[in-house]
């Protein structure tokens, strides 16, 4: 096994998103009692399931009815491997439930968990398709039939859990068989293998005790001997509801006239239940009446946890005691450290404890649960108390943590969970909920919870918590593009936090960073992200750490140093891998800012891998704000490049959808820029114009640095238009704000379209002079892109200024006059002809696997592993219906969707 203790030092998520260590009781298969009721003819049902190869078995039914110990009977008579995960309330977050998922996969060989855990032992959290893609590859390389249990699964409530387990149904390779106890039918697209013939269900009616498995378990398991119409009626009554049976059989224990009980029966479940657990309970102790009270709150016990409870040093003696009494007291670990009441016992117990009772033992569970890092259990135990000041307290604590490590999902979890009053009045609170919020990308959101953060800031407020709020007014300024008043802001909110409050620094320096950007200033720029870096360095804030790397390294590549940029964004990747080499989820930014700088080259098919790559790692990290957002109109420029020119449109429409929910304007402008440039390519000159006129430009407007791009399109749009002085006057503009600040990346495209201007005007040797000075400043560094998005007007021009970079040209040259690729938006038309189409990576898989390359070729084309291939071959010849690749590439031809 991978853990050895009760609290597992590993790190799956909880419900918010928080690091906590693992329970191993939940990870325990359950206890069958020594004196027990086979139910052979269930078993039966079970090992067929296995024998027909079944997807899945769905054990389902009301509490009580012995669901759980049937499959733990079963796996008990079955020589076949077993993991068994028990999931409670707080595994409604997928972390948490991965964490859990992969030590339970432990138990059954850890060879089929390295690579997942190398995933979900990393910061931010993973995107869920790559992850589970992962673990499947690795279960189906292992030769191991196993079966995995998850029990208690009604308590998952949470679409992306659903979402899980459904993928794993649909794709989970022979060796697992997947088995469900639940109280009620879950949401994982039953139909369908109901219609497949690959869903065994054990339900209600199977469940029921028969009259000779109930006369066996009075007899045997409670030690009650009955006459036969007595077991009759009170099976008739209880419906073969065992539940009812053991608590039953508990009150007539010693009863001269057990038929006189039976008879006042009235077979509600509700009824039985109460009268019978009320008739135990009166019959104990008074100090275990007591100790049963103080306890009922905790959905799980231990010694140590109930002795805090109940200010008691016995609690392990009352614990073994009221185990041995069969006091509805439920063992989950081997070595009984690890307990929980039955639930109806449990709620009938909690119905009789006082408010004010319950508010202090919640705030006794909040204390240790916190001391012993359960993070999501003390906040869940101080609201229940009531103490709304001590909720606060500790939710206040968890985000600043989580904060740290970049989590915003868990922030904004815990944060939610506070009632909206305590928030709204608690300045310091509101400015914490809206850093959160605006880091996300709720902007909207966000700017609310500043003014309540404004409103309620006390007068005598210490510097700390002004320059927090300084810092998030000032950030949300930068939104509405007021960079020069931002400035000043930041100064001050940096003066008054000071250097000990690394976290909210870090977030006002990343705010000076971006307005010293859009004021053109790169060095100071570039100066405050690399404080930006030591800062997040220095209180283990990896996300905001690799976002100023990859600013930097993106400023580089404005500056004309694209060389050094990928540099810096491969050092760092070094940074981000696992004890075993693997890169780390958070690595997803570095790969967008990477594929950003592979397309300047034009390698597209690494940059598109790498950025969609990129951005479906960074999905999960929910901060919009901080997001490369760029890097969606460099992938929209690469899909167009490749052909792809409804990908792209597609790519921008997201990419402006995303900009519009949260207020990123200067992003926002850029990309309708790049909108109305790719139209431009298209030949829609109209549409282009349209943006022009919309946003408001013309030849005579002042430099601005933060709006280059869109007068370099506009630029190119007048050269379309059949106004090339117009164009000129721009360009000059550009020229010299390019140059006096060192952007000379931006520059080389304004001198290319700087020739074509004085082409058109019959400059050519002005035309000449332009190009020549822009190849002499791309050739080093590779910037091939700049020209070839020009298109054709740029091919004879690169003639007659081959001198200056004659090899750079050449392969201009050959870039230019290759054929383009046939646009796959024009091809697929074969996709109806499959009961399910492929995907967009499962294309690109196919079309290298027609071309020939090896699963290794593809797996580093692709920035991938090699199962993660073989997998996405896998499902490519199952929807074509093929046996190999040669098969899978004929196929696919037939269905023209491929060339």
């Amino acid at each position: 096994m991978r853990h050895q203790t009760p609290f597992i030092a590993a790190n799956p998520q909880d419900e918010a998103g928080q690091t906590a260590p693992l329970l191993a009781s939940k990870l325990c298969r359950a206890q069958v009692p020594s004196r027990q009721v086979l139910r052979s003819a269930l078993i039966r049902r079970l090992d067929e399931a296995l024998r027909s190869a079944h997807r899945l078995s769905l054990v389902s039914g009301p509490a009580g009815y012995g669901k759980t110990t049937l499959v733990a009977q079963w796996l008990s008579a079955t020589e076949r491997a077993s993991a068994w995960l028990t999931l409670d309330e707080g595994d409604n977050h997928p972390e948490r439930f991965l964490g859990y998922l992969l030590t339970a996969l432990d138990e059954v060989d850890t060879a089929i968990t390295q690579s997942a855990w190398s995933v979900l032992e990393s910061l931010p959290a993973p995107p869920v398709g790559p992850y589970l893609t992962t673990l499947l590859n690795d279960i189906a390389a292992v030769d191991k039939p196993f079966i995995l249990v998850l029990d208690d699964y009604h308590t998952i409530q949470a679409r992306p859990v659903h979402g899980i387990i459904r993928f794993l149904v649909e794709h989970q390779p022979p060796q697992m068989h997947l088995v469900v106890v639940t109280r009620e039918d879950p949401p994982l697209g039953l139909a369908k293998w109901r219609a497949r013939n690959q869903l065994t269900e054990i339900g209600l009616p199977d469940l029921r005790f028969t009259a000779q498995e109930a006369d066996t378990f009075l007899a045997t398991t409670m030690e009650l001997e009955l006459a036969p119409e007595m077991v009759s009626a009170l099976l008739a009554c209880t419906e073969g509801w065992i539940a009812a049976l053991q608590l039953a059989a508990l009150s007539l224990h010693g009863k001269e006239d057990p038929a006189e009980l039976i008879a006042a029966f009235d077979g509600r479940h509700r009824s039985i239940a109460d009268y019978l657990l009320e008739d135990v309970l009166q019959r104990q102790p008074e100090e275990i009446r007591e100790f049963l009270y103080q306890t009922a709150i905790l959905d799980r016990l231990s010694a140590p946890l109930c002795d805090a409870l109940t200010e008691r040093e016995d609690s392990a003696t009352i614990l073994t005691r009221l185990e041995h009494a069969n006091l509805l007291l439920i063992p989950l670990d081997d070595r009984r450290e690890w307990y929980r009441y039955h639930s109806l016992f449990a709620d009938f117990l909690r119905a009789q404890i006082p408010e004010t009772c319950q508010s202090t033992l919640h705030r006794r569970a909040c204390r240790w649960f916190e001391a012993n890092g359960f993070t999501s259990e003390a906040i869940k135990h101080a609201l229940a108390s009531g103490d709304m000041s001590e909720a606060a307290r500790v939710i206040s604590q968890a985000t600043k943590h989580t904060l740290h490590e970049g989590r915003l999902r868990a922030a904004l979890t815990w944060l939610g969970t506070l009632p909206e009053a305590v928030v709204r009045t608690d300045s310091g609170l509101s400015t914490l909920k809206g850093w959160a919020l605006l880091l996300a990308g709720q902007t909207d959101e966000a700017e609310s919870y500043t003014i309540s953060a404004e409103s309620n800031l006390p007068a005598d407020a210490c510097p700390t918590s002004r320059g927090r709020l300084m810092g998030l007014r000032a950030s949300l300024d930068l939104v509405r593009r007021d960079s020069r008043s931002v400035l000043q802001a930041c100064r001050e909110a940096l003066g008054l936090i000071g250097e000990s409050d690394a976290l909210f620094r870090s977030g006002v320096l990343i705010t000076l960073a971006h307005a010293l950007a859009d004021t053109g200033d790169f060095g100071a720029a570039m100066q405050a992200f690399r404080e930006v870096y030591l800062a997040a360095r220095q209180i283990g804030n990896r996300f905001a750490a690799l976002h100023a790397q990859g600013n930097i390294a993106w400023m580089l590549n404005t500056q004309g140093r694209r060389r050094e940029g990928i540099a810096l964004c491969q050092q760092a990747l070094q940074e981000c891998t696992d004890c075993r080499g693997r890169l780390l989820p958070v690595a997803g930014l570095l790969q967008v800012w990477l594929g950003m700088l592979y397309y300047e080259a034009n390698e597209l098919a690494p940059a598109r891998s790498l950025l969609i790559g990129g951005f479906e790692l960074c999905d999960e990290l929910a901060i919009d704000r901080l997001l490369p957002a760029e890097g969606k109109v460099v992938l929209a420029r690469a899909q167009y490049a490749l052909g792809q020119t409804a990908a792209a449109m597609e790519t921008i429409r997201q990419a402006r959808l995303v900009c519009a929910r949260s207020h990123m304007r200067v992003v926002g402008a850029t990309t309708a820029a790049v909108e109305a440039d790719l139209q431009l390519s298209q030949g829609d000159v109209a549409a282009a114009a349209r943006w022009a006129e919309a946003v408001g430009l013309s030849p005579t407007d002042p430099p601005d640095p933060p709006r280059e791009q869109e007068r370099i399109v506009y630029a190119r749009l007048l050269l379309a238009q059949g106004r090339p002085g117009d164009a000129e006057t721009v360009l000059a503009t550009l020229e010299d704000s390019a140059r006096g600040g060192g952007r000379f990346g931006r520059l080389i495209s304004i001198r290319i379209l700087q020739a074509l201007a004085q082409d058109a005007l019959g400059h050519a040797d002005q035309a000449v002079a332009c190009l020549e000075e822009a190849l002499r400043l791309a050739a080093p560094e590779g910037y091939l892109r700049a020209f070839l998005d020009q298109g054709q007007p740029v091919f004879e021009l690169l003639r007659k200024a081959r001198h200056s970079a004659p090899g750079f040209v050449d392969e201009l040259l050959d870039c230019i006059e290759s054929r383009p690729p046939v646009p796959s938006d024009q091809r697929g038309q074969g996709l109806q002809g499959l009961v399910e189409p492929l995907t967009a990576r499962e294309m690109e898989v196919l079309q290298l696997l027609a071309d020939g390359l090896s699963n290794r070729e593809i797996a580093d084309r692709l920035v991938v592993t090699v199962g993660t291939v073989k997998w996405h071959a896998h499902n490519i010849y199952g929807k074509l219906d093929a046996q190999n690749r040669t098969q899978a590439a004929a196929r696919a031809r037939e269905l023209d969707l491929l060339p």
